[in-house]
């Protein structure tokens, strides 16, 4: 009876550091989906903020940054194309990540982007 607890114990130490570290990886990329998706509501603010004024890049930076930036920790990079007829903008934010070897795998710390491509008319 005795050898039956004993083996049990000794799977059970072996499979719970694998069980742990599934419990946070998913705990990690289910930080990063929600700040991906932080991000993808902030940019239609963001467009928003495009779409109704013409005013310098830089200004337009600025009140972007005011208008989304609670944190300070949102990148906002507004990057004409060649012809300056679109403008990409994009917005990062850094996710830290808490599973140990996951950051080897995907970055510490993982740097959550999203971006949307829009055609810049000046009024």
């Amino acid at each position: 009876m005795k050898n039956r607890r004993a083996q049990a114990l000794v799977e059970f130490a072996l499979i719970l550091p694998i069980l742990i570290i599934m419990i946070f990886s998913i705990i990690d990329f289910g930080n990063i989906y929600l700040t991906k998706g932080d991000l993808e509501s902030k940019l239609s603010i963001a467009v928003d903020i495009l779409k109704s004024n013409a005013d310098d890049v830089e200004q337009l930076k600025t009140k972007i940054n005011n208008s989304i930036n609670n944190d300070n920790k949102i990148e906002v990079k507004l990057v004409f194309d060649d012809t300056n007829e679109y403008l990409k903008v994009s917005l990062e934010k850094e996710v830290k990540i808490i599973t140990p070897g996951l950051n080897l795998i995907i970055g510490y710390p993982y740097k959550a982007s999203v971006e949307r491509v829009m055609k810049y008319v000046k009024q």
